[in-house]
């Protein structure tokens, strides 16, 4: 039983805008610790410029050595909590201006295993779906409808690269 499901059996349960809440927190501590802990650059200057272009953030020049740009980017996620939607956006956009050969323990694959723990933990309905080497994330509905018309369809249609990625494009 995890501390959501405690409070749901104490009558305490959170609502959704909580879970939203609690769901930003954790990444944001995990974030904050990685970004205190390492001296290092955590993301390159091509990674920083393509978080910047993809979300239309100035970039700053103050920022560019060492983890200045994961510093940066770090604050432009926390710009973007009022809605779990624009900090999912934002936060999938870092993730996929991360490059996908990176090597090191904050990698592409790192970010996305923190954001799909955190939502499971927080009860966020989001599910990840990777089309080539990105990421996008959409609203989970029931499962039945989930399995029937996002995961097995686009399972079927892995071998047709063309469908595949309308599909994509149509879900996103």
């Amino acid at each position: 039983m995890d501390f959501l499901d405690y409070r749901e059996k104490l009558k305490i349960a959170f609502n959704d805008e909580m879970k939203n809440s609690y769901l930003m927190t954790k990444v944001f501590n995990i974030l904050e610790t990685v970004c205190k802990d390492t001296s290092t650059g955590l993301l390159d200057i091509v990674e920083y410029h393509c978080f910047c272009n993809v979300t239309g953030t100035h970039i700053d020049q103050r920022f560019c050595t060492g983890n200045g740009r994961f510093r940066h980017c770090i604050d432009v996620l926390k710009k973007h909590t009022t809605s779990i939607v624009d900090f999912l956006s934002y936060y999938i956009a870092f993730v996929n201006a991360v490059n996908t050969e990176k090597n090191g323990m904050w990698n592409r694959f790192t970010f996305i295993t923190l954001i799909t723990r955190m939502m499971k933990e927080a009860h966020i309905p989001y599910e990840l779906l990777k089309n080539g080497e990105e990421y996008f994330i959409f609203p989970k509905g029931a499962n039945e409808l989930d399995n029937a018309l996002v995961s097995e369809p686009l399972e079927w249609l892995k071998g047709y690269s063309k469908a595949h990625k309308t599909y994509c494009i149509a879900l996103h």
